[in-house]
């Protein structure tokens, strides 16, 4: 074996090969290294060769200091590190001084030397950059032309070979030394690009793994933290709604808007995420223009009220009122920025503008929206810092204003994703605006018209809430609290809300029972959402039924994931009762509801009225104000539910006596529950008590056996109750309607248009419905069934144009 210095050979190549050719060297040095090299070898094989042909000592003596010097370099720059200083000693001392040196001694330009030229000018186009690369080949170029110009002129400062063959062997050697140096520099080249492509796709290949990975971490992290937020928030809001106690109210707002905060936060970090690993989506769909704005004005103005600041609007009532690209994105950018305009402002006021521009697109417009405040404004240069992650601008002035930082970084990507762009102008000490240009395209070139956010707010009140007793709900999770929240969020809609554990209890359930929707969490342990769902399809329980999605995961394309494995829609948590309420309104039989609108004076009792209510029913232990603080003083909506009460006393009384005497005290607790829950929403008081004691207690049939007839008593007083109230309330408002006004119409042919123009087949489908059954006159109903025929070929722009037909001939001719 061969040693060099105690080192095996193989280990010294190895070392020499990381010295010069190591991966964390620079691409350029790793040639320069190369080149200095075969440059040295180049240069031993032209010194033998000079001896061989007889080109002189000085032509040797030359070659042989090219070697050497080489080899220095190669120390040196190994050493030192300072590899663009010997660049240019090798440039200037070998390529510009003791090349024209060589040339002149070994045969001028009759001779190998002009193939070297061209070594040295790619050597210099390799090594040196910009500015400094073009002087140096310009000034090697210049030179090189002018020694052959002075070797044509002056023939005998050139030292000449002796013979022809001599100068034919140093051509040839000059060519092909420069060729084998630069066809091995540039092979390995490829080889180095080439390695170099591999480890950058391995590299591309780990980051893109990573970004999974962490994708699927903030889909789960998501989930188990909106888990809890939404028992929390869902349970605060039944606090908020049932609490007549001042300070109890204010404690409850506070954990909603901290609670609020909270999701935020979360929402942002996770659409960083999805901008950072290029995975935002967008849903671009037809929207209500008027729709939009009322939302961000009516968020807005949520915000803008607590801080008792002004909340100015500035609309351009020529917008479009229907048009196309991404509403919930735009409703978040708009949000941020009303957001920190509130943040950031102390007194004053915060303006929300809404404007048209004519885009270069034709069938397009440029929306503007925009929103300026009063607050303390941002330093000029600090603008260029607004948009960027995490950046907090002047934060040692304002650390007591929350926040991540993450709002505007990602209203400007969600802008540029859209096609537009975000701009500020600000001025310190007197305020800020922040704004958005953003091009959407025209779906129905009508304008918006004026009094757009109150009309807008008003349709929207009257899809608050609905009645639907017969209603049959069936909620699915594994998380009890949760089952909680959605019981109680619908307490007040007298829904029949079974509920199940788990996917095999859901199963059960619905092979015993039929209901209207069901309510099915993704995540659950052994069976999770979408495989409960496939397994009732296959045994064919869900013909009829909507089956909702419950879930936490926010990720961009979860709703069209749901809606391609077969449900009817989906819900993110925490659950919000308003879109609950709503996707169930769009799901229940529209004969079974009856549907809440804003409560007109007429059904706002007056107090005298009131008293002699509440003298009568707290007799039987009925506080009228509970029962009307759920149902924002609706008189008509209390008579209705006590009427619903009343009228199924005397079957559910009945079979309530019959299940405990025979013992069945496990579906006795069935009825007591619904009585606890309907007492409540009554404020009977005795009875709710009564019942909820009893109901925790279901399982101890000593106790059942002793409380049952307190129960029954409290039932029958109620029940008495309920029936005078009715009575008596017809007696002193004879003038009150038994039904509602053609309010609820109005809000059914809201919805439908909206329905249409949003291209949403199911709803539409059931609002015409409703109108269809509700009209009177046969030419009214012939242009109702051209709309319902028109949106069952799912052709919506035809059904669009002939609802508005029926809405103008409505107004024409007073027509329902």
């Amino acid at each position: 074996m061969v040693y060099i210095g105690g080192l095996h050979m193989k280990q010294f190549y190895i070392q020499l090969k990381n010295a010069f050719f190591g991966q964390e060297l620079d691409f350029r040095v790793k040639i320069f290294n190369l080149l200095a090299i075969a440059s040295a070898l180049n240069s031993i094989v032209m010194a033998v060769i000079s001896v061989v042909n007889g080109a002189g000592l000085a032509n040797t003596l030359l070659n042989t200091s090219l070697f050497l010097l080489a080899a220095l370099l190669l120390y040196y720059t190994a050493k030192s590190k300072r590899y663009e200083l010997c660049y240019m000693i090798t440039i200037i001392v070998v390529f510009i001084l003791l090349f024209p040196l060589l040339f002149f001694s070994s045969g001028g330009y009759h001779s190998g030397m002009p193939s070297f030229f061209i070594f040295a000018v790619v050597f210099t186009v390799y090594m040196v950059s910009g500015r400094k690369m073009l002087v140096m080949t310009l000034l090697e170029s210049a030179v090189y032309v002018g020694i052959c110009l002075w070797a044509y002129n002056h023939p005998e400062s050139v030292h000449t070979f002796d013979t022809e063959a001599a100068i034919l062997s140093d051509i040839i050697t000059g060519f092909l030394a420069v060729s084998l140096i630069l066809g091995v520099t540039m092979y390995i080249q490829f080889l180095m690009y080439r390695k170099q492509q591999e480890l950058l796709e391995q590299a591309r290949e780990q980051a893109d793994a990573a970004s999974r990975a962490k994708g699927a971490f903030l889909a789960n992290m998501s989930h188990e933290i909106r888990t809890p937020i939404n028992m929390m928030l869902g349970m605060n809001e039944m606090i908020m709604r049932e609490s007549t106690v001042e300070h109890i109210t204010e404690y409850a707002e506070n954990i909603q808007t901290a609670g609020e905060m909270l999701l935020d936060i979360i929402s942002n970090i996770l659409d960083m995420s999805k901008i950072e690993s290029g995975k935002l989506e967008l849903y671009e769909k037809p929207y209500r223009t008027a729709s939009l704005l009322s939302d961000m004005a009516q968020m807005g103005g949520k915000q803008i009220e607590k801080k008792k600041l002004a909340f100015l609007k500035e609309v351009d009532e020529s917008i479009p009122s229907v048009l196309e690209g991404d509403e919930t994105r735009i409703k978040q950018i708009i949000t941020n920025f009303i957001g920190n305009a509130v943040k950031y402002t102390a007194v004053g006021s915060v303006t929300f503008s809404a404007k048209q521009k004519p885009d270069s697109e034709p069938g397009s417009i440029l929306l503007c929206l925009s929103v300026a405040d009063t607050g303390i404004g941002v330093k000029e240069e600090n603008l260029g810092l607004l948009f960027e992650a995490f950046g907090r601008v002047d934060l040692p002035a304002h650390r007591n204003i929350e926040g991540t930082g993450l709002g505007l970084a990602i209203a400007k990507e969600l802008t540029e994703s859209m096609g537009g762009r975000i701009f500020v102008e600000s001025v310190w000490g007197k305020g800020s605006t922040f704004g958005v240009e953003i091009p959407q395209k025209i779906k129905n070139t009508a304008p918006i018209g004026a009094g757009y956010i109150e009309s807008e707010a008003k349709a929207q009140r009257q899809e608050e809430s609905f009645l639907a007793p017969k209603g049959k709900i069936l909620a699915v999770d594994d998380n009890v609290e949760n089952l909680e929240v959605v019981k109680s969020l619908l307490r007040r809609t007298m829904l029949q809300i079974a509920t199940a554990g788990s996917g095999s209890e859901a199963l059960q359930k619905v092979q015993e029972n039929q209901y209207h929707v069901i309510l099915i969490d993704y995540m659950m342990p052994d069976m999770d959402g979408v495989e409960t769902l496939r397994r009732m399809r296959e045994q064919n329980l869900i013909a009829d039924t909507a089956v909702i999605a419950l879930t936490a995961n926010t990720i961009a394309g979860t709703k069209e994931m749901f809606l391609r494995e077969g449900f009817s829609g989906c819900l993110t948590k925490p659950i919000m009762w308003q879109e609950l309420e709503a996707v169930l309104l769009s799901c229940l039989p529209v004969e079974i509801v009856t549907k809440s609108v804003p409560v007109p004076t007429e059904q706002l009792i007056a107090d005298e009225v009131k008293q002699v209510l509440e003298k009568d029913l707290i007799q039987h232990d009925i506080s009228l104000s509970e029962g009307l603080h759920f149902l924002n003083g609706d008189i008509l909506q209390y008579k209705k539910r006590a009427m619903f009460f009343t009228e199924g006393f005397a079957e559910t009384k009945n079979r309530a006596e019959k299940l405990h005497a025979d013992k069945n005290f496990e579906s006795l607790a069935f009825i007591i529950h619904s009585l606890k829950s309907n007492a409540h929403a009554l404020g009977a008081l005795d009875l709710y008590n009564t019942a909820a004691r009893m109901e925790k207690r279901c399982r101890d049939s000593a106790y059942i056996e002793s409380a049952m007839p307190l129960l029954l008593l409290e039932w029958n007083r109620t029940n008495d109750g309920l029936l005078r109230f009715v009575s008596t309330l017809d007696n002193l408002l004879p003038d009150l309607p038994h039904e509602y006004s053609g309010q609820a119409l109005d809000v059914c042919k809201s919805r439908a248009l909206a329905a249409i123009a949003a291209y949403r087949w199911k709803e539409a489908k059931k609002e015409l419905s409703v109108l269809l059954s509700s009209a009177q006159d046969n030419s009214v109903k012939e242009r109702l069934e051209k709309v319902l025929i028109a949106v069952e070929h799912m052709k919506f722009e035809q059904a669009e144009a002939l609802f508005e037909e029926y809405l103008r001939t409505k107004e024409r001719d007073g027509h329902v």
